[in-house]
């Protein structure tokens, strides 16, 4: 071989060579990077998952205390409709409205002397007063 040759090889190789290690530093750069997304992501489906079993956790209680529920409010309502036909049922009581009366009441107060006051009998009904008549209204 020419040492012109041999110039042209060496430089050849040398370039080949610079190649071969740039790739190699470029793939290794990629491949860090890549690991570093891979532990985001699976930390990411980590956190995801329990998310996902707590919050399935909270709809399955919440399921239960809705059933519950409905549960409830239906045997209250069969029990409130019974209560009714049987109501509707029963003899019609009267209403009979009867007169007010009016008793005293003590207030608790005591006296000086620190006996209490003897409670008033009980005045016997009085009868109704007449209904008045209905007010007048005047507009200018």
């Amino acid at each position: 071989m020419t040492s012109m040759a041999l110039k042209a090889y060496t430089a050849v190789v040398g370039l080949v060579c610079a190649g071969a290690v740039a790739v190699s530093l470029h793939a290794q750069n990629t491949a860090a990077s890549w690991k570093a997304d891979s532990r985001a992501w699976q930390q990411l489906v980590r956190t995801t998952i329990a998310h996902d079993r707590m919050t399935s956790r909270d709809a399955h209680r919440m399921a239960v205390r809705y059933n519950l529920l409905v549960r409830r409010t239906s045997k209250s309502q069969k029990r409130l409709l019974i209560a009714l036909k049987k109501a509707r049922t029963a003899p019609a009581t009267t209403y009979a409205p009867q007169a007010t009366v009016y008793r005293s009441v003590s207030s608790g107060y005591s006296s000086s002397s620190g006996s209490a006051a003897a409670p008033a009998p009980a005045p016997a009904p009085a009868p109704a007063p007449a209904p008045a008549p209905a007010p007048t209204t005047h507009t200018s």
